[in-house]
This record gives C-alpha cells, sequence and structure tokens, in this order.
C-alpha cells in the first residue's frame, strides 16, 4: 500500500503536466474577438474593462474536538464609482472547556 502511494505521489505531477490546450488561429482570433465585445459592453456602462459591480466575498466554518467551532466571512461591495466597502467577521467558540488546552 505504501508502494503504490509513493508511485501516485511521483506520477501526480507528470500527470498534471500532460494536460495542454491548444487554440487554433480561428478560436484564438474568436476569443480575442469575444473579449473585446465584453470590455465595448462594460465601456457602455460606464466600466474600465476588467472591472464589475458585483460584490465578492468567501464564507466558512470549522469543527472540531471537545465543542469547538467557528464561523467566518468576508465581502467586498463597490460603492458607485469611487467607494468600497469591505467586511468582514468571525465567530469561535471553544467548546465546553472538558479538553486541556496546549501540552
Amino acid at each position: 500500500m505504501k508502494m503504490l502511494l509513493a508511485l501516485m505521489l511521483i506520477s501526480a505531477p507528470v500527470a498534471a503536466m500532460a494536460d495542454t490546450v491548444t487554440l487554433t488561429p480561428e478560436q484564438a482570433e474568436a476569443a480575442k474577438e469575444a473579449g473585446a465585445a465584453r470590455n465595448a459592453r462594460a465601456a457602455a456602462l460606464g466600466l474600465e474593462p476588467g472591472q464589475d459591480k458585483a460584490i465578492h466575498g468567501e464564507m466558512g466554518v470549522a469543527i472540531g474536538t471537545g465543542g469547538y467551532r467557528s464561523v467566518y466571512g468576508t465581502a467586498i461591495v463597490p460603492l458607485g464609482d469611487n467607494a468600497t466597502l469591505g467586511l468582514s467577521f468571525a465567530n469561535e467558540q471553544y467548546g465546553n472547556g472538558r479538553y486541556r488546552q496546549g501540552y
């Protein structure tokens, strides 16, 4: 079993490098045209290319030994043309104290 795991770990980077995507000249031109069209739509809305007005963020939870639990989140909210609001929160609870912390 250890030998099989070792072989899998050794071959994993090689397998990942084997996947290469190559575009034909026609596909490359179509991708460029699609990007130019997207940038034109953004410019018509008054946005700079690549800038969007969506809210972005992440959330997570953790559950651990002895009743440990945690929840956290963050969000970046564009406000108008020249402002951005960043919000974050976190809450941790360490459980019932029956388990000794530290060494």
